[in-house]
């Protein structure tokens, strides 16, 4: 944990995983500030438990690395504000290639393939947030996106829905990926704006919010109203969006 990391423990002491990030970033501040004096051309900070002031403290230091053109951040809790403080910086860098998961390179000028899938890769917001600075406005050619079973949430899928305005993409893959009626009505917002889109998997997803058991009893009916106002913004949006032919609510 190069960033200082709080561990989270079980009530017997065993960890189970990180509690804080970025406790203490002193160090790795002041190797960031070495770098700047250097030619290194690769970085790789895989599986440092590096959280978002790290991460930005990286971004901040990256047009005076001249010669870096690859950065490894895999593995990390990055967070939405890390990614974005280093998405700003990289169209002016040199960086060509970032790794964001176990085998996912992406290339910081956009991809000429058809299909991008980055399901189940364990992604968080960070790693989306990236995906929609730095891949998807610049894959003219993409018309398949899956970004599946990865925790993102609300916040970070409205980041990644407003990047999709304009392209030709047919087939979105949203399953699973944490979003509730927040990010389902800012999907809808953006689907006039999708001309080719025909098929949308919003399968596991708590569009309707996260819902209770009445009375308490966990055998009885699940309350699977309990807020519509993402589902009816997304119904409404299909009123004018006849493009759409296949519909997944698994």
């Amino acid at each position: 944990p190069i960033t200082g990391s709080k561990d989270k423990r079980d009530m017997d002491g065993y960890k189970i995983g990180i509690e804080e990030y970025d406790c203490d970033p002193s160090g790795f501040s002041t190797l960031v500030d070495a770098m700047k004096s250097s030619s290194v051309a690769k970085l790789s900070i895989s599986g440092c438990d590096i959280g978002p002031v790290g991460l930005t403290t990286l971004a901040n230091a990256i047009s005076d690395i001249a010669g870096m053109t690859k950065i490894d951040i895999s593995k990390n809790n990055i967070g939405a504000d890390g990614a974005k403080a280093l998405a700003d910086v990289i169209p002016a860098s040199k960086v060509q290639t970032l790794v964001i998961g176990d085998g996912v390179e992406i290339s910081t000028r956009g991809s000429e393939a058809e299909t991008l899938d980055f399901s189940n890769k364990g992604f968080g917001p960070g790693e989306v947030v990236l995906i929609s600075a730095l891949v998807i406005p610049f894959s003219a050619g993409v018309n398949w996106v899956d970004i599946s079973k990865n925790k993102i949430g609300d916040e970070a899928a409205q980041v990644f829905f407003e990047a999709l305005r304009g392209t030709k993409i047919a087939t979105l893959v949203i399953s699973e990926i944490g979003i509730g009626p927040v990010g389902l009505t800012s999907l809808a917002k953006v689907m006039s704006d999708m001309a080719g889109l025909s098929e949308v998997n919003l399968s596991a997803n708590k569009c309707f919010g996260e819902g209770k058991f009445r009375s308490g009893n966990p055998n009885g009916q699940h309350d699977i109203d309990k807020d519509q106002t993402g589902w009816t913004a997304f119904c409404e949006a299909l009123k004018d969006k006849n493009s759409i032919q296949t519909l997944v609510l698994a």
